[in-house]
Protein backbone atom coordinates (compact mmCIF):
# COMPACT_ATOMS: atom_id res chain seq x y z
CA UNK A 1 0.00 0.00 0.00
CA UNK A 2 2.84 2.35 -1.34
CA UNK A 3 3.64 5.28 1.43
CA UNK A 4 0.49 4.87 3.59
CA UNK A 5 1.53 3.96 7.58
CA UNK A 6 0.97 1.06 9.29
CA UNK A 7 -1.65 2.92 11.58
CA UNK A 8 -3.22 4.67 8.83
CA UNK A 9 -3.63 1.65 6.76
CA UNK A 10 -5.34 -0.03 10.16
CA UNK A 11 -7.93 2.72 9.93
CA UNK A 12 -8.60 2.30 6.62
CA UNK A 13 -9.87 -1.43 6.64
CA UNK A 14 -13.26 -2.13 6.17
CA UNK A 15 -13.91 -3.88 10.11
CA UNK A 16 -16.66 -1.27 10.34
CA UNK A 17 -18.89 -3.50 7.68
CA UNK A 18 -20.77 -5.87 10.12
CA UNK A 19 -23.65 -6.68 11.24
CA UNK A 20 -22.92 -5.17 14.92
CA UNK A 21 -22.61 -1.44 13.45
CA UNK A 22 -24.65 0.47 11.09
CA UNK A 23 -22.54 1.47 7.81
CA UNK A 24 -23.22 -1.04 5.38
CA UNK A 25 -22.04 -1.81 1.30
CA UNK A 26 -24.57 -2.02 -1.32
CA UNK A 27 -22.78 -4.68 -3.77
CA UNK A 28 -25.45 -4.68 -5.97
CA UNK A 29 -25.47 -0.50 -6.08
CA UNK A 30 -21.83 -0.32 -6.92
CA UNK A 31 -22.25 -2.78 -9.80
CA UNK A 32 -25.28 -1.31 -11.66
CA UNK A 33 -23.62 2.28 -10.75
CA UNK A 34 -19.74 1.92 -11.43
CA UNK A 35 -17.95 3.09 -14.12
CA UNK A 36 -16.47 1.15 -16.94
CA UNK A 37 -17.89 -0.56 -19.85
CA UNK A 38 -20.30 -3.78 -19.02
CA UNK A 39 -20.99 -1.73 -15.64
CA UNK A 40 -24.68 -2.47 -14.79
CA UNK A 41 -25.29 -5.39 -16.77
CA UNK A 42 -27.99 -8.10 -15.25
CA UNK A 43 -25.55 -10.51 -15.81
CA UNK A 44 -22.51 -9.60 -14.06
CA UNK A 45 -24.93 -8.49 -10.83
CA UNK A 46 -26.85 -11.84 -10.84
CA UNK A 47 -23.13 -13.60 -10.52
CA UNK A 48 -22.34 -11.18 -7.95
CA UNK A 49 -25.34 -12.28 -5.77
CA UNK A 50 -24.39 -15.54 -6.46
CA UNK A 51 -20.88 -15.73 -5.51
CA UNK A 52 -21.69 -13.66 -2.05
CA UNK A 53 -24.49 -16.20 -1.61
CA UNK A 54 -21.80 -18.99 -2.14
CA UNK A 55 -19.57 -17.33 0.25
CA UNK A 56 -22.18 -17.88 3.00
CA UNK A 57 -23.27 -21.70 2.67
CA UNK A 58 -22.50 -24.70 3.71
CA UNK A 59 -20.46 -26.97 1.45
CA UNK A 60 -23.67 -29.60 1.35
CA UNK A 61 -24.68 -29.73 -1.89
CA UNK A 62 -27.42 -31.37 -2.81
CA UNK A 63 -28.50 -33.99 -6.09
CA UNK A 64 -30.53 -31.30 -8.13
CA UNK A 65 -27.41 -28.63 -7.07
CA UNK A 66 -27.47 -27.55 -11.07
CA UNK A 67 -31.46 -27.20 -11.05
CA UNK A 68 -31.73 -24.78 -8.18
CA UNK A 69 -29.05 -22.68 -8.91
CA UNK A 70 -30.70 -22.06 -12.13
CA UNK A 71 -33.79 -21.15 -10.94
CA UNK A 72 -31.73 -18.82 -8.72
CA UNK A 73 -30.24 -17.28 -11.12
CA UNK A 74 -33.40 -17.09 -13.53
CA UNK A 75 -35.20 -15.56 -10.32
CA UNK A 76 -32.72 -13.28 -9.98
CA UNK A 77 -32.20 -12.21 -13.55
CA UNK A 78 -35.93 -11.18 -13.92
CA UNK A 79 -35.89 -9.60 -10.72
CA UNK A 80 -32.52 -7.01 -11.39
CA UNK A 81 -34.26 -6.75 -14.60
CA UNK A 82 -37.62 -5.20 -13.28
CA UNK A 83 -36.00 -3.55 -10.44
CA UNK A 84 -34.03 -1.80 -13.53
CA UNK A 85 -36.78 -0.90 -15.68
CA UNK A 86 -38.89 0.53 -13.03
CA UNK A 87 -36.08 2.68 -12.12
CA UNK A 88 -34.85 1.66 -8.91
CA UNK A 89 -31.74 1.30 -7.92
CA UNK A 90 -30.87 -2.95 -7.15
CA UNK A 91 -30.71 -3.56 -3.75
CA UNK A 92 -31.27 -6.75 -1.71
CA UNK A 93 -34.43 -5.20 0.17
CA UNK A 94 -35.93 -4.38 -3.04
CA UNK A 95 -34.99 -7.78 -4.53
CA UNK A 96 -36.84 -9.40 -1.27
CA UNK A 97 -39.65 -7.33 -1.70
CA UNK A 98 -40.19 -8.13 -5.39
CA UNK A 99 -39.71 -12.05 -4.82
CA UNK A 100 -42.07 -12.02 -1.56
CA UNK A 101 -44.74 -9.84 -2.87
CA UNK A 102 -44.80 -11.77 -6.80
CA UNK A 103 -47.91 -14.05 -7.29
CA UNK A 104 -48.01 -17.22 -6.18
CA UNK A 105 -50.46 -18.60 -8.48
CA UNK A 106 -51.94 -17.46 -12.02
CA UNK A 107 -55.17 -16.92 -10.23
CA UNK A 108 -53.06 -13.68 -8.14
CA UNK A 109 -51.70 -12.52 -11.46
CA UNK A 110 -54.66 -12.00 -12.92
CA UNK A 111 -56.59 -10.44 -9.35
CA UNK A 112 -56.43 -6.44 -9.63
CA UNK A 113 -54.75 -4.53 -6.38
Amino acid sequence: MGGIRPEERQKRRPDHLSPENPWRFNFLRYEQERPGKAAGLTENMVSLFINAMEANRSSQQGTNEAYWQNSVRQLLRNTIDLLKIAGRTVSLPDIYKVIGTAPQSTEQAREKT
